[in-house]
Protein backbone atom coordinates (compact mmCIF):
# COMPACT_ATOMS: atom_id res chain seq x y z
CA UNK A 1 0.00 0.00 0.00
CA UNK A 2 1.22 3.48 -0.75
CA UNK A 3 -0.06 6.90 0.27
CA UNK A 4 0.91 10.51 -0.36
CA UNK A 5 -0.04 13.25 2.07
CA UNK A 6 0.21 16.97 1.42
CA UNK A 7 -2.01 18.30 4.19
CA UNK A 8 -2.41 15.88 7.11
CA UNK A 9 -0.36 12.98 8.38
CA UNK A 10 -1.89 9.70 7.16
CA UNK A 11 -4.13 8.04 9.77
CA UNK A 12 -1.83 5.03 10.16
CA UNK A 13 1.01 7.35 11.13
CA UNK A 14 -0.89 9.52 13.59
CA UNK A 15 -0.36 9.72 17.32
CA UNK A 16 -3.41 9.86 19.55
CA UNK A 17 -2.70 13.52 20.36
CA UNK A 18 -2.44 14.45 16.70
CA UNK A 19 -5.61 12.57 15.77
CA UNK A 20 -7.46 14.27 18.62
CA UNK A 21 -6.25 17.73 17.51
CA UNK A 22 -7.20 16.96 13.92
CA UNK A 23 -10.70 15.74 14.79
CA UNK A 24 -11.13 18.66 17.20
CA UNK A 25 -10.66 21.10 14.31
CA UNK A 26 -13.65 19.69 12.43
CA UNK A 27 -16.55 22.05 11.80
CA UNK A 28 -19.26 21.43 12.67
CA UNK A 29 -17.53 20.09 15.74
CA UNK A 30 -17.91 16.51 16.88
CA UNK A 31 -19.57 15.93 20.23
CA UNK A 32 -17.17 14.80 22.95
CA UNK A 33 -18.44 11.22 22.62
CA UNK A 34 -18.08 11.25 18.81
CA UNK A 35 -14.61 12.73 19.10
CA UNK A 36 -13.54 9.97 21.49
CA UNK A 37 -15.10 7.31 19.26
CA UNK A 38 -13.26 8.58 16.17
CA UNK A 39 -9.93 8.81 17.98
CA UNK A 40 -10.36 5.29 19.41
CA UNK A 41 -11.20 3.92 15.94
CA UNK A 42 -8.15 5.63 14.44
CA UNK A 43 -5.88 4.19 17.13
CA UNK A 44 -7.40 0.70 16.75
CA UNK A 45 -6.33 0.68 13.09
CA UNK A 46 -2.72 0.84 14.20
CA UNK A 47 -2.88 -2.89 14.98
CA UNK A 48 -1.82 -3.36 11.37
CA UNK A 49 1.76 -2.79 12.54
CA UNK A 50 1.51 -5.83 14.85
CA UNK A 51 0.76 -8.27 12.02
CA UNK A 52 3.13 -11.02 11.00
CA UNK A 53 4.44 -10.76 8.41
CA UNK A 54 4.64 -6.98 8.72
CA UNK A 55 2.81 -5.16 5.93
CA UNK A 56 4.76 -3.34 3.25
CA UNK A 57 3.60 0.25 3.55
CA UNK A 58 4.97 3.33 1.82
CA UNK A 59 4.13 6.90 2.79
CA UNK A 60 5.30 10.09 1.13
CA UNK A 61 4.77 13.20 3.23
CA UNK A 62 5.20 16.80 2.18
CA UNK A 63 7.71 18.65 4.39
CA UNK A 64 5.11 21.27 5.28
CA UNK A 65 2.89 18.47 6.58
CA UNK A 66 5.69 17.27 8.84
CA UNK A 67 6.37 20.77 10.17
CA UNK A 68 2.75 21.86 10.72
CA UNK A 69 2.41 22.33 14.52
CA UNK A 70 -1.16 21.05 14.73
CA UNK A 71 -1.97 20.57 18.40
CA UNK A 72 1.05 22.56 19.57
CA UNK A 73 4.81 22.18 19.69
CA UNK A 74 4.87 19.15 22.00
CA UNK A 75 2.36 17.29 19.83
CA UNK A 76 4.57 18.09 16.84
CA UNK A 77 7.67 16.85 18.67
CA UNK A 78 6.03 13.59 19.79
CA UNK A 79 4.63 13.07 16.29
CA UNK A 80 8.10 13.43 14.76
CA UNK A 81 9.56 11.08 17.37
CA UNK A 82 6.77 8.59 16.62
CA UNK A 83 7.49 8.75 12.88
CA UNK A 84 11.18 8.14 13.51
CA UNK A 85 10.31 5.18 15.70
CA UNK A 86 8.07 3.43 13.18
CA UNK A 87 10.23 4.26 10.16
CA UNK A 88 12.93 1.82 11.08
Amino acid sequence: MGAYGSHDIHGLLQTEEYARALFDMRRPAYSKDDLERHVAARMARLEIFERTPAPALTFVLDEATLRRPLGGRMVLRRRLEHLLGIAG
